[in-house]
């Protein structure tokens, strides 16, 4: 008999049965908890749910208005009487589904897909769910291809989604994988979540041992800030720390310290080598100011409210625990937008649950301080951690011993440490637990810039229209037409590239005629970022440009006012990536980079930072591991183990892909590495492979840094989809086609000590 999927529930349901253990104990509660706040962050007013059980799931819901749909009369008659008297739910069999009169802003399907085992029920089934959601659809189920038993049957879903309307804005991986032997606490599901285009969304990740600080009544705020939540390193900055980071992007700056008391920053900002034409302001009535013994630079004093500077007469204004001291805090901020060049940085910290000090008038909640700096006509760039409550609460009661210099350092910090630890054990949204440690801040430190209209904060840039799908890695790429809509106004808050280092740091790429419409994309990343390189070279062959620059397009040759360097060179085809720089540039620090991916800020940074920890290796985000056979030759590559993690140090034995991003030392590569000729006859198709071994042979082993963020954000999908359905992309040919194997083969054969090396290289070291 053909199975039939409605008659099998409604047969379980009028015999006792449940809708089944994902809805019930602690899987039910991991999903009411990541969907009750995702509705709160996203002001979602009505939800529709195609499979809604007999109700225990949606009994743990808190949606304002709810309308449920169920083959089963027996599960419909359940929920009617559960929710008998909830007038904001109703409950209706899916043959009454009329997309016009119960459209939501929120559809979701929970642990159904994988129920529909006829065809012609899942497509329609898919095509009622997101015709239904208005804004958002949320799928939790598996994406993948396999059946079991009568009535399962997983589906790789994502591949009956129209991307052209909807974009997939995260995937969030079950914290209780499926684990046969505790079969009622664990699951193979996943959320995924899409939004319409444009419509954007807030994504929580707090399962139920969350640290619960993020309530209803923080919702606006964190609304407010949230695009000052940048995750990356300087999170725990210090002013002076967040000085030197946005100075590297000016021409030597011309800083104000506001507040500058006796003039402590100046030593401070010799000591970070940093170099500004420095000018200090305070109040007269100072005890520092009457203390200070500095007297070769400029010093200023104003009335407390009024600066005696021209407009525009600062790139950067310093100000350090200041203004919870100022009288007139609203007016003293628009004189600092007024003082401040076009691009200029406000940058400092500021009090906000301190207890009462040095004739302090108030606090600042990141949510005030933001709306007092939109009203200045400032935007707030990011917030970062200071000292915690507790520690300087504690530190008021002992009194201001030694001891407590060391509390003040937020990476220090035991009430930040308590947060992330208990929602790092639950996958929160790493943007929300910042909003959460911020909530606790004693202080917080700040970057308002003037002038500076860019939106483009990697967290922020996922205009997806597709998803690339290796096994459980997702790839996200950007729409160009979104992108374009505001680029003039995103390549005017650029700063020019200044070279300052010796040796240089270059950061190289390549491309062809097929990607130029797009290739403005990856080099305003790269142009962005927050350690700013001294080269960025993009070489193009010159058969392929018969007529230079004329050839390219007006995006892209914008860049060059900023930095962009464009020169052409034989055709070497991918190797045009770094051969023509290794033989310009011998003596520079070359990062490779892709024509297709967007870069997170700070990329560049991390890579850089871990050369200057250990200058001896090669640095890369993305490896993977030669695994070896037992006659120490290598196994077939689809057998290796694929993009290491960052705890698996350096080894010979880590084969860097170009994709995420490589960082070369001065001489890491073996001198054949510029024999173009031989490249071409052992690894036409593998120049990754070519320059692994070229490192191998050079004695040079490669190190995996951790990455900036968990996605690759690419800029031309269509390319690696068509392709791969035509056996063509490169991945097709060198992964399963094979031809890796086979060019690693000849590059053994050639190299005999390349053999000896990685054979004798143990996993890691």
């Amino acid at each position: 008999m053909t199975f039939n999927s409605a008659r099998y529930w409604s047969e379980r349901y009028a015999l006792g049965g449940t809708s089944g253990a994902g809805s019930y104990g602690n899987l039910a509660a991991y999903k009411a908890c990541f969907l009750n706040e995702f509705v709160k962050l996203n002001e979602v007013e009505s939800v529709v749910e195609l499979g809604c059980g007999d109700g225990h799931q949606l009994s743990l819901a808190e949606y304002p208005r709810y309308v449920g749909f169920d083959v089963s009369v027996e599960a419909l008659e359940l929920c009617r009487a559960r929710f008998a008297h909830d007038a904001t739910k109703q409950f209706f069999s899916t043959d009454a589904i009329t997309t016009e009169s119960h459209a939501a802003d929120l559809a979701i399907s929970l642990d159904v897909l994988y129920h529909l085992v006829e065809d012609d029920v899942y497509h329609r089934y898919m095509k009622n769910l997101f015709a239904l959601g208005k804004k958002f659809v949320i799928i939790y189920a598996l994406h993948a291809d396999f059946s079991n038993g009568a009535h399962i049957k997983a589906r790789p879903f994502l591949q009956d989604v129209d991307f052209n309307v909807w974009q997939l804005v995260n995937r969030l991986k079950n914290p209780r994988p499926w684990d046969a032997n505790r079969q009622q606490t664990t699951s193979f599901a996943h959320f995924y979540i899409f939004a319409k285009k444009d419509s954007g969304a807030v994504i929580p990740m707090r399962g139920e041992k969350g640290l619960y600080l993020l309530g209803n009544d923080d919702i606006d705020g964190f609304r407010t800030i949230r695009d000052a939540l940048m995750t990356d390193s300087l999170r725990h900055a210090a002013p002076l720390e967040l000085v030197a980071r946005y100075a590297e992007s000016l021409p030597p700056p011309v800083l104000l310290d506001l507040g500058c008391g006796a003039g402590a920053s100046l030593r401070e900002l010799e000591d970070r080598n940093l170099h500004v034409r420095w000018t200090g302001c305070d109040i007269q009535d100072s005890d520092e100011v009457r203390s200070r013994l500095i007297t070769d630079q400029t010093f200023v004093t104003f009335d407390g409210e009024h600066l005696p500077f021209a407009d525009g007469s600062f790139d950067i204004v310093l100000s350090r625990q200041v203004f919870e001291h100022v009288e007139h805090p609203r007016s003293l901020l628009h004189e600092v937008a007024r003082v401040l060049k076009q691009g200029g940085y406000f940058i400092g910290s500021v009090s906000q649950l301190e207890p009462y000090h040095s004739r302090s008038f108030g606090n600042f909640t990141t949510y005030g301080f933001a709306r007092l700096a939109r009203d200045a006509g400032l935007a707030v760039e990011r917030f970062a951690l200071g000292a915690d409550a507790m520690t300087l609460l504690q530190r008021r009661i002992d009194g201001r011993g030694a001891g407590y210099a060391a509390l003040l350092d937020p990476r220090r910090s035991a009430v930040y440490a308590a947060i992330e630890h208990a929602d790092q054990e639950c996958g929160e949204d790493a943007r929300i637990t910042l909003y959460k440690q911020l909530l606790c801040a004693g202080r917080f430190s700040f970057v308002l810039s003037k002038g500076r209209t860019s939106k483009r904060t990697f967290d922020h840039l996922f205009q997806y229209a597709k998803i690339l799908q290796n096994g459980d890695a997702l790839s996200l790429y950007i729409d160009a037409d979104t992108f374009n809509a505001s680029y003039d106004e995103d390549v005017a808050t650029l700063r020019p590239l200044r070279a300052r280092r010796s040796p240089p740091l270059l950061v190289s790429l390549t491309s062809y005629p097929q990607r130029l419409s797009r290739l403005h994309i990856a080099v305003y990343s790269l142009l962005r970022q927050s350690l700013s390189p001294d080269m960025i070279i993009l070489w193009l062959a010159r058969d392929e440009f018969p007529h230079g620059e004329a050839d390219l397009p007006a995006r892209l040759l914008r860049l060059k006012d900023y930095g962009l360097d464009i020169r052409f060179c034989e055709n070497l085809r991918s190797y045009k990536k770094i051969l023509p720089a290794l033989r310009a540039y011998p003596e520079a620090v070359i990062v490779t980079a892709d024509d297709d991916a967007y870069y997170p800020e700070n990329w560049l940074r991390l890579l850089y930072q871990a050369h200057e920890q250990d200058p001896t290796r090669i640095h890369a985000y993305r490896a993977h591991q030669v695994t070896l056979l037992e006659n120490a030759r290598p196994a077939p590559y689809m057998q290796w183990k694929h993009c290491l993690s960052a705890d698996h140090g350096s080894s010979f034995r880590h084969l860097f892909t170009g994709v995420g991003g490589v960082l070369y030392p001065p001489g890491a590569l073996h001198p054949d590495v510029l024999n173009a000729e031989s490249a071409a006859a052992l690894a036409p198709t593998a120049d990754d492979l070519w320059l692994w071994s070229m490192a191998v042979l050079g004695g040079t082993r490669i190190n995996i840094v951790p990455s900036p963020t968990p996605y690759m954000i690419t800029t031309y999908p269509e390319r690696d989809f068509r392709h791969a359905e035509e056996g063509q992309c490169l991945y097709a040919i060198n992964g399963p086609g094979g031809a890796n194997d086979v060019q690693l083969a000849r590059l053994m054969d050639a190299y005999p000590l390349l053999v000896r090396r990685v054979a004798d290289e143990p996993d890691s070291q």
